[in-house]
């Protein structure tokens, strides 16, 4: 298990990962465990055996997506 901090703007409260996760399942069609810490915002990934390299690659790809859209809702 990892954790992957989000170069988000904006308050890093536990309504503001469920909104980003939102945006994830409803908009990226992926899901991942978002979560406030520490003052950010967080994704939480694990590792299985069925999962290929590329799974990871698409998610950074998702990710970097998720925080260039997220730039003008705060």
């Amino acid at each position: 298990m990892w954790l992957i901090k989000l170069p988000v703007a904006g308050p890093a409260t536990p309504e503001r990962a469920f909104s980003l996760r939102s945006r994830m399942l409803d908009e990226l069609k992926t899901d991942v465990q978002v979560h406030p810490l520490a003052g950010a915002i967080w994704l939480r990934i694990s590792a299985f055996a069925y999962n290929e390299l590329g799974d990871y690659a698409r998610l950074g790809e998702i990710a970097a997506e998720l925080c260039r859209s997220d730039r003008g809702r705060n």
